[in-house]
């Protein structure tokens, strides 16, 4: 059950990660580093809390 959990967190990471794609071809690099340490944050985080129980 834990891996279905954080496969679907990989999924919806899928949008973040295209929009930092997006931003950094645009030249905004604060702005896309910014946004990959939110969605490796809202993926670990919960990952964390999984496999500490």
């Amino acid at each position: 059950m834990t891996y279905i959990v954080i496969a679907l967190l990989l999924l919806v990471s899928v949008y973040p990660l295209s929009y930092v794609r997006y931003v950094w071809q645009k030249k905004n690099y604060a702005g896309a580093v910014a946004v990959l340490l939110l969605t490796l944050a809202s993926i670990a985080a919960p990952a964390c809390f999984f496999f500490s129980r």
